[in-house]
């Protein structure tokens, strides 16, 4: 690898903060469900919950709510803007919801400022039946628009001069939010030890799924200038937990408000004053969020090209685990080994194809497999090349040599980058995929850690890794890393979890909370 090279892949893991940008969309959604819970009858009594014709009454004037977002060491890094409009749509009552929300982040030197502005349409009998969301860094933006129209809900995301089409389930997009079906509960009403669960918003899968709420007790918080005394609830949901603090004595309504909200990915949002959202965040706070990109191990210190690594492992969510496959080997203690496979002695064979292959061969909107313009370039990448290794190396090679390593904020498609030839380990996975995919080779998309000898951290990432399926029946699954020039990845790759590029979702979890100690390296 050259020292251009190196120098391009440091600076791309430079970037690596800016590519968590699935984050803020998560962040926008338990924002915004959190807000329109309580705006919209979501905590309602436990004890006498109303009835559903008297469910969305508590909207009636308009709202206009600011809230900080905060770093570790209690430093601003932005604002988030909350408003509701009622008012009438063809003859129905509902409620316009605005969202704005901007942070200035800074990692090792690089800036990147991060603007969400949303809008969305609550109606009093249907729930939710629209929404815009524009994501906006640096010079690029990513827009997504959904509208439900009957059982489902046309969704069209557009970014890189794109547009990708795809459909959910009307259930998925209304039911939790309509006031209508909700059976919910008022926070304030609850008290020390007492629990329960609610029917939310799952933004992994835009389906419903349930949540669960605990009192955890009281205390006194500084809030808009003052101390506040609050009710701490906890909020657990797939395996994802935050933490609410609930006033009284804000309420506009008579009824609790949250003033602070502790999220996932270790950020805070506190309530604020609207001037309060202009104050400019200190090169400090901007390169606090350091934590969020990168886990600093204790013990030895790995080694790029790595062929064996031992790891004690910490802070993995309670109900997950590591995945295991032919690389990794993840034990009961937390103790996982990561080793460098050797190149398959002979070369494999297509198979045949079948249930089992299904989700490593498909096609969707962000791995375009069946594209033509995808199938011809991998018609003049292999030729008449019959072998799965074979076939897998040269596809590794040709995306290796021709995408230029390069951050690009923004969803990767399979079609843009081959398009536009540059990318990060997101866009170089996702090309890879599609193309080998469409060869007829088993692919998944791995999401995890990879280790920065730069930045001596480990740092989140994307590769593939395709099976290989030998003539005696025997298959293997590989790592391969185009973005770091690996045709079979080191032992410094960990793997989160595997899935496509939209699984990203999953590694929140893990963020903030894992902790790695390196005990053996080879």
């Amino acid at each position: 690898m050259s020292l251009r090279e190196r120098k391009e892949i440091q600076e791309m893991l430079r970037w690596r903060v800016v590519r968590l940008l699935p984050i803020f969309i998560l962040l926008f959604w338990l924002i915004m469900m959190g807000w329109l819970a309580r705006r919209t009858g979501l905590f309602e009594r436990i004890a006498s919950p109303t009835s559903p014709d008297d469910r969305g009454s508590e909207v009636s004037l308009p709202t206009d709510d600011w809230y900080g977002i905060y770093a570790p060491q209690d430093l601003q890094v932005g604002f988030l803007n909350l408003v509701s409009i009622p008012g009438m749509r063809e003859g129905e009552e509902g409620v316009q919801v605005r969202v704005s929300c901007r942070m200035d982040l800074m990692f090792l030197g690089t800036e990147a400022d991060i603007t969400v502005l949303g809008s969305a349409w609550l109606s009093k009998t249907q729930g939710l039946t629209e929404a815009d969301v524009r994501i906006r860094s640096q010079d690029v933006e990513w827009r997504v628009e959904a509208q439900a129209k009957g059982d489902t809900v046309d969704v069209q995301i557009h970014t890189g001069g794109e547009t990708l089409p795809f459909v959910l389930p009307a259930s998925s997009f209304r039911s939790v939010w309509s006031p209508n079906t909700i059976a919910g509960f008022d926070l304030p009403d609850l008290h020390p030890g007492e629990e329960t669960t609610v029917e939310t918003l799952d933004p992994f899968s835009m389906g419903t799924t349930r949540a669960r709420v605990k009192c955890l007790g009281e205390e006194e918080v500084n809030v808009l200038g003052r101390s506040t005394h609050a009710k701490v609830f906890s909020i657990e949901m797939n395996t994802m937990m935050t933490r609410a603090w609930v006033a009284q004595d804000f309420s506009k309504q008579g009824k609790g408000e949250i003033i602070q909200l502790e999220l996932p990915v270790g950020l805070l949002l506190k309530k604020i004053r609207p001037e309060d959202a202009l104050v400019a965040p200190t090169a400090e706070a901007k390169e606090s969020l350091f934590h969020l990109a990168a886990i600093l191990p204790s013990g030895l210190t790995p080694t790029r090209g790595a062929r064996r690594m031992v790891l004690q492992v910490s802070g993995v969510p309670s109900g997950m685990m590591l995945p295991a496959d032919d690389t990794q080997n993840v034990q009961g203690d937390g103790r996982v080994v990561v080793r460098q496979l050797d190149p398959p002695q002979e070369d494999g064979v297509r198979p045949v194809g079948g249930p089992e292959w299904a989700s490593a061969l498909e096609s969707d909107v962000l791995v375009q497999t069946g594209h033509p313009v995808i199938q011809q370039t991998v018609k003049d990448i292999l030729g008449e090349e019959p072998g799965i290794w074979s076939s897998a190396l040269r596809i590794y090679e040709w995306v290796w040599e021709n995408i230029q390593k390069e951050m690009v904020p923004s969803i990767p498609s399979a079609l843009e980058v081959l398009e536009s030839r540059v990318g990060d380990c997101n866009e170089h996975t996702v090309l890879f995929a599609a193309l080998a995919r469409s060869a007829g080779i088993p692919t998944r998309i791995c999401l995890g850690l990879v280790w920065s000898e730069e930045n001596q951290g480990f740092y989140y990432h994307a590769w593939p890794e395709v099976c290989v399926v030998l003539p005696n029946g025997s298959s293997c699954w590989y790592w391969m890393d185009p973005t770091l020039g690996q045709p079979i990845a080191d032992a410094t790759h960990i793997k989160l979890a595997s899935g496509g590029v939209r699984d990203w979702f999953s590694l929140l979890p893990f963020m903030g909370r894992l902790e790695i100690d390196v005990l053996e390296l080879e």
